[in-house]
C-alpha cells in the first residue's frame, strides 16, 4: 500500500557487476493522476560492495524530458576519470 495517495516508489539497479563490486541505485518516487505518470524525485546512489554509500545525487522537480538516461545517471555519481598528463614530445637531434 502506497504511504501518499497516487504516489509509488520505484527502485531499481543502473548497473550491477556481482556482490563484490560496486553498485548503483536508483529509486524514483512517481506520480500517477489523470492517467499520466510524472516522476517527482530520484535519488541515486553509488554504493561498495559492503553497502556503504560511495556518493550520491538527489534530484527534484524533474519534467518528463528532464528525467536522465540510464548512462547519465551513472555518470552524476561516477568518479570522473583522472586526465592523463600528456607525455613530453621526445626530440631527436640529427647529428
Amino acid at each position: 500500500k502506497p504511504m501518499l495517495p497516487n504516489i509509488m516508489m520505484l527502485t531499481t539497479y543502473l548497473q550491477w557487476n556481482g556482490d563484490d563490486k560496486p553498485k548503483v541505485e536508483c529509486n524514483m518516487w512517481v506520480k500517477y493522476e489523470d492517467g499520466l505518470f510524472d516522476v517527482q524525485k530520484m535519488n541515486i546512489e553509488r554504493i561498495d560492495q559492503y553497502g556503504q554509500l560511495l556518493k550520491q545525487s538527489k534530484l527534484t522537480d524533474l519534467s518528463t524530458s528532464s528525467v536522465p538516461t540510464r548512462k547519465e545517471a551513472i555518470a552524476q555519481v561516477s568518479d570522473k576519470p583522472k586526465e592523463q598528463l600528456s607525455s613530453p614530445k621526445r626530440r631527436f637531434k640529427m647529428r
